[in-house]
């Protein structure tokens, strides 16, 4: 990997994950409030009506948010602004106009909706907050817009550091003041209408001049619209396959089982936290680097990220497995009795989706959206039917095995396909001798366990000093100075 690409890494990866870290440990917290205030049923009528607003928002963005990214990123790199400012104002105007048409799609269906999901609430919420689409839209559009300008460290403390801590303060002084469901609503709009407001004047700054021509380069909407149309059903499949457990759960059980699933759902998706920190540096690096052609550089870089993944997966399940009683807890006693059994289930599917590394970056930011597409499409029936035949026997058991078989199985068939198409595989003998590291740990630890009984500190010693030492010292992980020097960008 040549000296700029790393430098670049360097810089950026230390604020992202702190920015990722702030935003996952924020909304965490955010959770748990909404949860202990609202219970378990109302709980979940909130997490189905995100379900439902992200899917609105989804059609909003019809896959010119990826394409924004993908062609801002490409002509940053070119150093042509004024493609860049065009691509930029095409994407955004295509949004902004889809979803005012979605908004009223979805008040429409207000009534339909609350009868499917057995929840009164979901009508009312609907009916006074339809505009919330447009405003999502809006924000996660122009935050994919400043990670194609590769404006990391602005887009990292807007969404990932300001906006969460302001939607948990407004979240927190509704509460206070006796609001419920209407609480969680307010927070939430909150945050993105900062979002939208942050952006817009940092764009503006940026483009002074050329922002609000009237005009638009075919050089750019051609390619353009061609890459991020097909990225519609993409979009559709990854939808599905983040929220069918949830929408199904909600449809045959009840509100309060996806208000329990959910919340150890936000518990399992912490295992994430290094992964999610990598996208916004990771897609626009892979971009450039695959248009210059640096095949190397990509291989080295997709290796050495995929084995610190792991390392810190074996980690995070254990904790989850060993202490998921006392962990659901946090949302209060009616989360925790079932909440403590799927959790590890869930984990482990989130371990799995770590452990294979950003390869779904590939396919987006390679120009392979297709087959991306291609791909998920094929799975979708066999997601489809396990989740419904799943869940409408066993329920919240149904719901965790469901959601850990098809993240199984996504994964691995992306990694195939990445390694048919490119050549390329997230693994190394590095990346083996982690996993099996981990993995001996992880049974060793928890087998103990079984027969006697271990505090706390003994289990940070294991996994926070012995299991760390031990790969640094085989040079599998960079020691505390390399990480120091990597985070500083030094």
């Amino acid at each position: 990997m040549t000296s700029s690409t790393t430098d670049l890494l360097k810089r950026s990866y230390g604020l992202s994950l702190a920015g990722t870290a702030c935003v996952r440990t924020a909304g965490f917290v955010f959770n748990i409030l909404l949860a202990r205030y609202l219970g378990a049923s109302s709980f979940g009528e909130f997490m189905i009506y995100l379900a439902v607003l992200q899917f609105a928002v989804m059609l909003s963005d019809a896959g010119f948010g990826a394409g924004a990214l993908r062609f801002m990123a490409l002509f940053s790199g070119q150093g042509n602004t004024v493609k860049e400012a065009d691509t930029f104002r095409f994407s955004g105007l295509v949004i902004l106009s889809l979803s005012f048409v979605t908004a009223l799609l979805l008040w429409s269906l207000r009534h339909p909706l609350s009868v499917l999901f057995k929840a009164d609430n979901i009508s009312w919420m609907i009916e006074y907050t339809f505009f919330f689409v447009s405003v999502t839209a809006l924000a996660q559009f122009l935050m994919q817009a400043m990670q194609g300008s590769q404006d990391f460290r602005r887009m990292i403390v807007f969404r990932d550091i300001l906006e969460p801590l302001l939607r948990l303060a407004v979240c927190a002084a509704a509460l206070l003041l006796g609001f419920r469901l209407a609480a969680a609503l307010a927070s939430y709009v909150t945050g993105q209408l900062f979002l939208c407001l942050a952006a817009a004047v940092f764009f503006a700054k940026k483009w002074r001049g050329i922002l609000f021509k009237t005009t638009f380069s075919t050089e750019v909407l051609r390619p353009l619209v061609l890459f991020s149309i097909p990225l519609l059903l993409t979009n559709l499949t990854n939808y599905l396959f983040q929220w069918m457990d949830t929408l199904i759960l909600g449809s045959l059980v009840s509100t309060k089982d996806v208000g329990i699933y959910s919340s150890a759902m936000r518990w399992a998706s912490l295992g994430g936290t290094p992964l999610a920190a990598l996208a916004p540096i990771f897609l626009p690096t892979i971009t450039r680097l695959h248009g210059e052609g640096r095949r190397e550089e990509i291989t080295s870089l997709y290796r050495k990220i995929t084995a610190g993944l792991i390392s810190f997966g074996w980690l995070f399940l254990f904790i989850v497995t060993a202490y998921a009683d006392a962990l659901m807890g946090f949302f209060g006693p009616e989360f925790r009795e079932q909440g403590r059994y799927i959790l590890p289930l869930l984990s482990l599917g989130v371990y799995i989706n770590v452990a294979t590394g950003p390869t779904g970056s590939f396919f987006h930011m390679t120009g392979r959206s297709k087959l991306m597409f291609y791909t998920a499409l094929s799975l979708m029936p066999i997601a489809l039917f396990t989740n419904y035949y799943l869940i409408s026997r066993w329920g919240l058991w149904g719901a965790a095995i469901a959601y850990t078989f098809v993240v199984s199985l996504s994964n691995i068939v992306n990694v195939v396909a990445l390694w048919f198409c490119e050549g390329i595989t997230p693994y190394s003998s590095a990346s083996a001798l982690v996993f099996l590291t981990g993995g001996v740990f992880f049974v060793v630890t928890l087998a103990i366990r079984v027969w006697v009984p271990v505090p706390v500190w003994a289990d940070g010693l294991i996994w926070m000093g012995i299991y760390p030492a031990l790969l640094i010292r085989f040079k599998i992980l960079p020691g505390p100075g390399d990480w120091k020097r990597w985070i500083q960008g030094t």
